[in-house]
């Protein structure tokens, strides 16, 4: 069964996209696809490129750069958002990260340090990303 929904007029913020394998840019594709605005946050200059590259297929979205495990920057890009879009429909959370060092190896073998970085990025950004995304949601 095919669903069809019409998101033209919608605008989103979509966070997570590091590549083209990336969970968060089959959800944007599908997003862009049923007519939504999106912008994009990426973690650094390290894959900025590969961002404007992939999202590039979908038009000329808004790209912020955002280390979302700090509040500030968090601030910042629904700031920047602000000043293109009068507010936003939807955020799309799908962070993952760990260092690298964690993710060889047995899964039982990672330190307290590397899983509190992992939970933190991947789990807990949630909570600021979309609590200072709250002012933006407009009223439908």
């Amino acid at each position: 069964m095919t669903v069809t929904i019409n998101l033209a007029g919608k605008k989103g913020v979509i966070w997570g996209v590091a590549n083209q394998r990336s969970i968060a840019w089959a959800i944007a594709k599908k997003l862009s696809e049923a007519g939504a605005d999106l912008a994009f946050t990426y973690q650094n200059d390290r894959i900025r490129s590969s961002v404007e590259k992939i999202t590039s297929t979908i038009g000329n979205p808004i790209l912020i750069e955002c280390d979302a495990t700090d509040d500030k920057q968090v601030e910042t890009v629904y700031s920047e958002i602000k000043t293109k879009w009068e507010n936003i429909d939807f955020v799309v959370h799908s962070i993952a990260y760990a260092d690298r060092e964690d993710l060889g190896g047995e899964f039982s073998g990672t330190n307290l340090k590397g899983f509190r970085i992992a939970l933190e990025a991947s789990a807990y950004t949630l909570m600021p990303i979309v609590g200072k995304a709250a002012h933006l949601f407009g009223e439908n």
